[in-house]
């Protein structure tokens, strides 16, 4: 890591523990919840070229964003879905009509 990013790391720290301590902050902390992304894709084989052999937090520090819940982040989380072979899943990739 270059010092540029270890003073990013230090920076976000640093911003999310005064947020803790009910101090003012001078900025939003970006704290997305890739989590269920991340498992999902990970599973299906369809993460990004460039993250297939990074962990959850390699892929936090790539993006330069920090994790919110670190339960999730380090894996104290296991959520898997087993389902009998009576349950037909269907799986339609197309444009998102929402």
């Amino acid at each position: 890591m270059k010092h540029k990013e270890i003073q990013q790391v230090i920076n976000k720290q640093k911003v999310n523990l005064r947020i803790f301590e009910g101090e003012k902050v001078p900025t939003v902390l970006f704290q997305p919840r890739i989590y269920y992304w991340y498992n999902w894709n990970k599973i299906r084989g369809s993460l990004p070229e460039k993250y297939r052999k990074m962990s959850m937090i390699e892929i936090y520090d790539d993006l330069q964003i920090s994790p919110r819940y670190f339960p999730e982040v380090l894996g104290l989380v296991d959520v898997k879905a087993e389902y009998s072979k009576k349950v037909k899943i269907k799986e339609e990739i197309g444009a998102d009509t929402r």
